[in-house]
This record gives C-alpha cells, sequence and structure tokens, in this order.
C-alpha cells in the first residue's frame, strides 16, 4: 500500500525530480491516527535504512578525498498542522538569516540557501569529514488553505521555523468516525 496516499497534503510535489534521486527524503515519524494500521517493522525499517544510507554516503565521500560534501545537501525538515496554522522546521546548523531566501512563487514555497565550509588557514589534513556543506533549495507545495501573504520566518539556534497561517473560512480537516 502506497501510505503517501493518506497524507492530507502532498508538500513535496514541486522538488525537482533530479534531486530525488540525488538524496533521499527525510523518513516521515507520525503517530497513526484511530483507524489506522500500524506496522510494527515500520520504524525500525526505517531507521536501519536512514542509518545505512548516511554510512553509504560517508563511506563514498571518504574514499573520493573530498573535504566536504558539495552536492545534494539537503537540510532535514518537519512538517507539523497546528490547527490554526501550519509550522515548518528547517535545520540550518551554522547558517546566518543572510545565507537563507525565502519566497512564494504561486502556490510553491520555497526555501533556498548555501552553507559554507570555512577553509582554516594553512595546510589542513582532515581525517574524516562528517557535516554537509553546499547549497540547497527545498520547493514546498502549499495548501490550498495556505496563507501565503502573513508566512512568518525566524531564525534560532540553527533552526528556521516557518509559521504559515491557514485563511479564514477555511474548512479544517475533520476525523470520520467509524460506527461498528
Amino acid at each position: 500500500m502506497n501510505w503517501q496516499k493518506l497524507n492530507p497534503w502532498n508538500w513535496f510535489k514541486h522538488e525537482d525530480d533530479a534531486d530525488r534521486e540525488a538524496v533521499s527524503l527525510p523518513v516521515q515519524q507520525s503517530t497513526p491516527s484511530a483507524g489506522q494500521a500500524l506496522d510494527p517493522f515500520a520504524h525500525a525499517w526505517a531507521s536501519w535504512q536512514r542509518q545505512f544510507d548516511q554510512m553509504l554516503q560517508h563511506s563514498f565521500r571518504t574514499l573520493a578525498g573530498l573535504p566536504g560534501r558539495t552536492d545534494g545537501f539537503r537540510p532535514s525538515l518537519d512538517l507539523a498542522d497546528e490547527g490554526d496554522h501550519y509550522r515548518i522546521s528547517l535545520e540550518t546548523p551554522g547558517m546566518a538569516a543572510d545565507d537563507l531566501a525565502i519566497r512564494v512563487d504561486g502556490d510553491r514555497l520555497i526555501v533556498e540557501g548555501e552553507k559554507q565550509q570555512v577553509q582554516p588557514a594553512g595546510e589542513t589534513a582532515y581525517y574524516r569529514v562528517e557535516r554537509y556543506y553546499g547549497a540547497f533549495r527545498r520547493i514546498l507545495a502549499l495548501p490550498a488553505d495556505a496563507d501565503a501573504e502573513h508566512i512568518d520566518a525566524s531564525l534560532r539556534d540553527g533552526v528556521l521555523t516557518l509559521n504559515i497561517p491557514r485563511q479564514k473560512g477555511a474548512t479544517p480537516p475533520r476525523q470520520i468516525p467509524i460506527r461498528t
């Protein structure tokens, strides 16, 4: 079964296909609501798969002798429905507000930025580099009830938080009870 069809809105429909092939989307962690089936092994499998992917990425970068990752940098994000607004939290450690750009283009919310690698003076030999560097772009599809004119953005402790209010009068999603 395709679990993505159960999501209330496909926030990632505008992300580039090339970006999807380069780096997988973060694993979605959610608590199933009443009536949804829960696969007891899904969480364990997703955790194992994420760790295996990270191991391969670090291994190939080390073998190539690259000082840092320069392609496919994609900050992880969390999407939450807060009732009267949506909240997006994006990991941006080591980045300042000047390193980021946020814009709305039609029904697309585009967050772009670049995390620069600081090169120390002199010749430095790295034994291992695990931090990610480079430019990124996340393109999220805004739901129909999002008020794109009043999006609020804040950056604190390496986390970019976007609050997207819902338009007044929009019908909130509701749970349909199942009779037994």
